[in-house]
This record gives structure tokens, sequence and C-alpha cells, in this order.
């Protein structure tokens, strides 16, 4: 039998090596663990399943506050390995130092590899308690890569009021197969959300769908409304008698789980109301929150091609053409991100640069240094996220932007309490 040392390094490794198929396919891993493959799967395939299953038994308990210490391990795993971002993303992310990360890392791997332990040792004691709900072992492990797949696509606006329709076309002929009568209501003028549009789409059939097979001959009604910042949907699964009654019996399935772990990909939430009249599931989106950048440059023609660059609702710039406008912007309010010339008039940009860096309430603001000085160790070493020479491109600005400020879009929309049921 091998040691806890050897797991653990083979766990690290095989972490670290979550999406290479080849890899794990033959991992040495696999045969320590002695996988039970599911039908169709690999065996890359299952030992995915196996550490994100381990990953997920690190979860505190649903009652735990989701901003509270005891989350820190499962998220900093999930982020680092299953969601694939460095650690300097993942310390955006969770508002951490990169020390801090570290050290999470190492607790959590420590807490992961006693549990895979456990299960090593002693497999008759987990035999009851499948590693993975039976719908997790979908031939070709469809699930876990719609999830992945998810994780690793590039964000966008999308207009919510646009997917709600498609979605609506889409499920209609299978609302007319069960004999369900299909309600749609929604305010007008709904606001843009952040993410893929697919996904998105499909994270909402995943709920309605399920939602429409347990009607059986009743009504489902899906209604939007807007309430602080977040668009919310709820999906009541409706009888036809005449007291509204539920015909059916909605229960947490494959559906629901894989609504919401792709909602949870860019902030949202989804959760069952088995108590409420016309039983049935809700879900959380966050509205679309323009990302405020500072340009700090005294050419206005420079700032007013940054603005052209950066069109749209995505984005909301102001302009600062000295290090007393930039102290008067800060004042007040602190934006998402700051593209910084280097040189200014009377403080130059590299004294800005310092200062931000060393006020608690900016040093966590992502600085790109534009200039056309070619000093990247400096700016580097000064704490700028990011350097671009000029003259600079529409692509490499875009680039940039979205690099520094996808997560802070990622922490806009962190899960909120859910809303009350209107």
């Amino acid at each position: 039998m091998a040691s806890s040392d050897e797991l653990a390094r083979l766990l690290r490794d095989a972490l670290t090596n979550y999406y290479d198929p080849v890899r794990l396919q033959s991992h040495p891993l696999a045969e320590m663990l002695d996988l039970q493959q599911g039908l169709g799967e690999t065996v890359a395939e299952a030992l995915r399943r196996c550490l994100r299953d381990g990953i997920d038994r690190l979860r505190p308990p649903n009652t735990t506050p989701q901003d509270g210490p005891e989350w820190l391990g499962h998220h900093v795993l999930l982020l680092h390995y299953v969601r694939s971002l460095s650690p300097a993303e993942v310390c955006r992310e969770l508002n951490m130092s990169e020390a801090t990360f570290y050290r999470r890392q190492r607790e959590a791997l420590q807490a992961l590899t006693s549990v895979m332990w456990n299960a090593h040792r002693a497999p008759s004691s987990t035999e009851a308690e499948p590693t993975l709900p039976s719908t997790d072992q979908s031939p070709n492990g469809v699930r876990e890569r719609a999830i992945a797949l998810a994780s690793r696509l590039p964000s966008q606006v999308v207009q919510f009021a646009d997917l709600l329709e498609g979605v609506r076309q889409t499920i209609a002929p299978l609302a007319e197969q069960q004999h369900i009568t299909l309600q749609v209501t929604a305010p007008r003028g709904l606001p843009p959300t952040y993410g893929d549009p697919a996904v998105l789409r499909h994270a909402i059939l995943a709920l309605l769908t399920e939602c429409v097979c347990a009607a059986r001959n009743g009504t489902v009604e899906l209604r939007i409304w807007l309430e602080a910042g977040r668009i919310i949907g709820r999906i009541g699964v409706l009888g036809s008698d005449a007291s509204g009654a539920s015909t059916g019996c909605f229960e947490e399935g494959q559906g629901f789980r894989l609504g919401l772990e792709l909602l949870q990909v860019y902030g949202g939430e989804a959760w069952s109301e088995p108590d409420a009249p016309g039983c049935g599931v809700a879900f959380s989106v966050a509205t679309l929150q323009p990302i405020a950048i500072l340009i700090v440059d005294d050419d206005h023609t420079t700032a007013d091609l940054y603005r052209r660059y950066l069109e749209g609702p995505q984005y909301a710039v102001i302009h600062a053409q000295t290090a007393e406008e930039v102290e008067a912007e800060l004042e007040r309010s602190l934006p998402d991100l700051i593209l910084l010339d280097v040189l200014l008039p009377r403080r130059d940009g590299w004294l800005i640069l310092e200062k931000l860096k060393s006020e608690p309430s900016t040093a966590r603001i992502p600085v790109i240094v534009c200039s056309v000085i070619e000093q990247p160790e400096l700016a580097l070493a000064l704490g700028a996220a990011q350097v671009l020479t000029k003259p600079i491109t529409s692509e490499q600005l875009l680039r940039a932007v979205q690099e520094q400020t996808l997560p802070a879009n990622s922490r806009a929309s962190a899960r909120p309490a859910r809303p009350a049921r209107a």
C-alpha cells in the first residue's frame, strides 16, 4: 500500500494536469485509487471526476456564509485547478494576498489528501456513498465537460431579453409534447448580463426542461423581474385544478445541478422552492455593471482614441490629465482599472503608480502602463499589472483590459443572498 506522502505527490500532479487527457489516462493515481469507471468513461474522465468529487467534499455546509473563511480552501482548489486560474487571478478573485493563497492551497491539498487517503484505505466505508451522483457519470463526461468549457469561454455582453425569447422558442415543442401550458412573463427593457450566451442559454434550458418534465399536464410559468442589480427568474410548476396545486413533483435532478453549476461560472445561482405555491426552481444572474476605467494621459488625442476603442455598454471611461485630477477622481469613486501614461506634467506616472500601490484603498486597482518609454521591468516592480508600448492598437488595448477586468466582473457578480419571493 502506498504512503500518504506518495498519494499527496500524485494528487498534486494529477490536479496540475487536470485537463491533460494523455497524462491522466496513464496516471499512477488512477491505479492507486482503484477507480471505478462509469459507462463510456475513459480513465482520464474517471480520474477527473474523482478529483472533482474530492474537492466537492471539502465544501462547507450550505448554511456556512459564502464569504466565510471556511470556504477559502475549496475555492482555491476549484478556481486554480478546475477553472484554470493563475495564482494571481485567484488572489484577485478571492481578495487575498499571494502568501495567503499558497498557505490556503497547501492546507486544502492536505485536506484533500486526507479525504482521498481515507477512501483508499477503507473503500468499504464509502461504497454506500457514490463519488458523484449518478447523473455525473453520463457517457463521455458530458456534464463535467460542459462546466469546464463554460469556465474557459470568453465572456461578453448578453442581451437577456433576446436570450429569454430564444429559450422560450426552444422549449415550446417539449412543452407541447408534455401537454404543458408554458407562460413566460418579463418586464420591458431588461438590462444585459455578462457571460457566454450559449452557456447561459443552456443553464436556463436545463432548469426549465426539468420543470416541464415534472409538471405533468399542468402549467409551467417562467416569471422574470429585477431586484438589487440582479435578474431574477422563477419557474413555477403549477397544476391544472382549481386550487392551482401542483400535479407534478419537482426534484433537484440532473437538470437542476447542471443549470446551477453553469450559472455559478458567471456568479449566478439557482435554488429549488419546494414549499412555495407552485413548487419549482428560481435562479439569478447579475446585470451588467459597466467597468469604470480611468485614463491618465495629458494628450487629449490619445485619450479620445482609447475612448473610441472602449465604446459600448461594457465600459465607463473617465479622463484625467494630471496627478491632481487623478486624486480628485479617486476621491469621487474608485475605478476598476487605470490606464496610466508615464510622461505627465509636474508629477510623472511613476510617482502616481507608487502612490496608488502604497494606499490601501487603491492598491488593488489594476494599472496598465501605456507609454512610449519602454521600461517594463520598472513598471512591474512598482506594481503595474501590465505594460503596453505606444502606439497601441485597439486589439492590444481591448485584450489587456479584458485580461485585467474579467476577474472584477466575477467579483461584481458574486452570489447574493436569495431575493424575497415576489
